[in-house]
C-alpha cells in the first residue's frame, strides 16, 4: 500500500506517508568533499589566526543558551598537539571562553583541528 495520503487542509496535505517499497528514501552516496573542502577553507581563514578573532567569531554566530562546551586543539596530521597550536574551550552556555572546563554537568565535545601551515 504505496502513494499519496490525503490529509486535511493545512495537515502537510502533499506529504507522502506510505512511500511505495522501491522508493529510496535515505540518500546512499554523499559528496563529503565539497562540504570538507569549504570547511579547510574557512578554518584556514585570517580570522581564525588570531584569539581575539576567534572569540568575536563564536559572539557573531550568537549560539549561546546551551549547555554544551568544546574544546578545540589543533594537531599535526597524527593527531598530535601542535606546540604553540590552539586549544581552547567555548562554554555556549554563556558564551564565554573558561581556561578549565566547568564544574556543573554538561556536553562536551572535543575538536582536533588539523595544522596545515605554509612553508
Amino acid at each position: 500500500m504505496g502513494g499519496w495520503v490525503e490529509r486535511e487542509k493545512g495537515e502537510n496535505s502533499g506529504a507522502i506517508a506510505f512511500p511505495p517499497a522501491s522508493t529510496q528514501i535515505y540518500k546512499v552516496s554523499w559528496e563529503f568533499d565539497l562540504y570538507l573542502d569549504e570547511l579547510r577553507s574557512a578554518i584556514s581563514s585570517e580570522i581564525f589566526k588570531h584569539q581575539n578573532w576567534i572569540q568575536f567569531y563564536y559572539t557573531w554566530a550568537g549560539f549561546q543558551n546551551y549547555n554544551l562546551v568544546i574544546r578545540v586543539i589543533e594537531t599535526d596530521d597524527k593527531f598530535v598537539h601542535v606546540t604553540d597550536g590552539w586549544d581552547y574551550l567555548v562554554d555556549f552556555l554563556d558564551l564565554s571562553f573558561p581556561k578549565k572546563r566547568p564544574e556543573r554537568e554538561h556536553f562536551y565535545l572535543e575538536v582536533s583541528h588539523t595544522a596545515h601551515h605554509s612553508t
